[in-house]
């Protein structure tokens, strides 16, 4: 019998071990390329400190880059993360970023006409868990509801977070379509391995009400807290702008914008330009490559010295 216990501590050592050096091994290459924790980093330990945020879709990771947008004296960084929606920023806002970081002057809010669709914008709070502070971990984990357990145990630990795909993840990770040492104050530039670039238009998306609610209350927390909001819609590869002409999700925007007296810059609309008409400024119809973002953020720039004289 002690021989048998035995057997069972060694194996449950063995596995213990190889778990611990998957994770190891899932950390180390997943974080090569991981611009996520540099995003959660920045909230959290304040290493660049801006006066000034951006916030939003992939749209905005991948096309407002800070070092040329920012302005005399005033700093900003883009905290936008891909498939960003309203309630996974209230939940950031509320855990990660006001308890740890100044309050900023300016934050721009990008938005686009998917932007309350679930479908179209997937991330949740709890994929993040893996860059929580371990206190935050366990309390969501322990002592707060409405969150989805599995989902923050799992995403904690890379091991869990890539069990479907353990050994690409270990040999064969994508260290291109978003390349790290290009990456500067949370901009980071979006190379498909493919280049692919369609006419981007409205489709039909639906409007969650949970996330419409949630928008109007992180909106108004901003305003609450006396941050000066700016709603930017950034430009689409489009040909013709009708479709985006009296887009009601637009005017949905517009009339919050009205309620608060928020300069609301749409780029496919007022603001558009000869970026949205040129095909070489694209990774994709949605979103603008390097070079692309490089001009949107000179022209940026100019808009928002208007703003914030």
């Amino acid at each position: 019998m002690n021989k048998f216990i035995q057997k069972c501590v060694y194996f449950i050592i063995f596995c213990s071990s190889m778990l611990l050096l998957l994770n190891y091994l899932l950390l180390r290459n997943s974080h090569q390329n991981d611009f996520g924790r540099l995003q959660y980093k920045e909230a959290i330990n304040k290493v660049v400190n801006a006066d000034n945020i951006i916030i939003g879709m992939s749209h905005a990771t991948h096309g407002i880059q800070p070092a040329i947008i920012n302005q005399k004296g005033n700093t900003f960084f883009n905290f936008a993360l891909d498939g960003a929606n309203p309630n996974y920023y209230f939940n950031w806002y509320k855990y990660i970023f006001k308890p740890n970081y100044k309050k900023p002057t300016y934050l721009i809010v990008t938005l686009d006409w998917f932007f309350l669709d679930d479908k179209w914008l997937w991330r949740r709070f709890e994929q993040d868990s893996e860059y929580f502070t371990a206190d935050l971990f366990f309390n969501l984990l322990y002592n707060k509801n409405g969150y989805n357990k599995t989902m923050l145990f799992e995403n904690r630990y890379p091991v869990l977070k890539f069990k479907k795909i353990l050994l690409p993840g270990i040999f064969h990770h994508d260290k291109t379509t978003f390349p790290i040492s290009a990456y500067n104050n949370g901009f980071i530039p979006y190379v498909p391995k493919k280049v692919k670039v369609d006419e981007f238009y409205p489709e039909k998306v639906l409007i969650y009400k949970n996330q419409l609610a949630t928008f109007e209350k992180l909106i108004g927390q901003f305003i609450a807290d006396s941050i000066r909001v700016i709603f930017v819609t950034t430009p689409t590869y489009n040909l013709d702008p009708k479709p985006y002409v009296n887009l009601p999700i637009y005017n949905y925007y517009k009339s919050i914008a009205s309620k608060y007296s928020i300069p609301y810059l749409n780029y496919n609309v007022e603001k558009r330009s000869i970026i949205n008409s040129s095909i070489n400024y694209y990774a994709d119809g949605g979103h603008l490559n390097y070079s692309g973002s490089t001009v949107f953020s000179t022209l940026l720039k100019q808009d928002l010295e208007k703003i914030m004289k």
